[in-house]
């Protein structure tokens, strides 16, 4: 009798380099735009986080159009708004790149924007925020919306992704911290922005492991595929995929924040930020990946009847 296969099939690589790309823009964008709006000191840092933002969904949404079989798709991929999560991310993709593209390019060549339009800034810089709030959100929804893939249809699967996307979109940040010349900053006030990120990637490194911990743990006590997809980290053949999350993904990152927040060398801090940020960006694709590529649907052979 042949075996019945379960996997999923229907997204592959190309995929999660679009839920990567797409969850680090918004979420870089988010966090610049919040940090933005809550203190201005650090301006040339945040305006860098937006632009890399918006050039990272850019980017994703560019890979999302070479998975699709015949290219021309996506201009008929918003139709069903009413029905489909598919719909409504496309829109709110295209909603978000529209107003965040045209919001960069007025605060950039407006002579008068600051001086005389500063509670418009405040409400389109709060409304692009949410949009890329929105953006990062949606992917676990289309996720949570795929019937046949019990283990996806879980809450935590969402605050999942919004953590992933929290944590590599302020990756990027620490990036540009690290690597970026941002001359506007004095010494001692960079040293305290790179920590200050370091000490958030942390704390996001910490979240986003419990939520995950928690939901590989109910989705194997409440379905079969739950139990197979945690059998499958521990012990198939993703095991190895798994161990390295954990230790590049989780291990490696803390040691490196306590290495980044003790040290007062301003060299020290950036290399340990730059470090720290690309592994964190290594372990947010591979989350993804492991997220996506390895569940199965429920079996539906009854017991008893094989």
């Amino acid at each position: 009798m042949a075996i019945l296969d379960l996997s999923q099939r229907f997204w592959g690589k190309k995929v999660v380099v679009y839920l990567f790309f797409e969850g680090a823009g918004a979420g870089c964008y988010f966090i610049a735009s919040l940090m933005g709006i809550l203190n201005k000191n650090f301006k040339p840092l945040f305006r860098s986080g937006t632009l890399a933002g918006i050039l990272l969904v850019v980017l994703g949404a560019f890979f999302l159009w070479l998975d699709l079989g015949r290219k021309g798709r996506i201009f008929k991929a918003a139709r069903n708004l009413a029905g489909s999560w598919i719909a409504r991310g496309v829109s709110v993709v295209a909603g978000f790149l529209l107003s965040a593209i045209l919001y960069f390019m007025v605060s950039t060549w407006s002579t008068n924007w600051t001086a005389n339009t500063t509670w418009l800034k405040m409400v389109w810089s709060s409304l692009n925020a949410l949009l890329a709030l929105a953006v990062l959100t949606y992917p676990a929804m289309v996720l949570k919306s795929c019937r046949a893939f019990q283990i996806w249809d879980s809450p935590m699967l969402i605050l999942l992704f919004i953590l992933l996307s929290f944590l590599s979109g302020e990756s990027v940040l620490l990036l540009i911290g690290a690597l970026g010349q941002l001359h506007q900053i004095i010494h001692t006030d960079l040293l305290s922005l790179i920590q200050f990120l370091l000490a958030l990637s942390a704390s996001l490194t910490m979240g986003t492991a419990a939520v995950f911990g928690i939901y590989l743990t109910a989705s194997a006590i409440s379905t079969e595929s739950g139990r197979t997809f945690l059998i499958s980290l521990t012990q198939g053949k993703f095991r190895v995929l798994f161990a390295l999350f954990v230790v590049v993904g989780t291990v490696m990152p803390l040691i490196l924040v306590s290495i980044g927040l003790t040290s007062r060398v301003l060299g020290v801090v950036q290399v340990t930020a730059l470090v720290d940020g690309a592994l964190l960006l290594f372990s947010s694709y591979l989350l993804r990946y492991l997220i996506l590529v390895s569940p199965t649907r429920e079996n539906p052979v009854l017991p008893g009847m094989m």
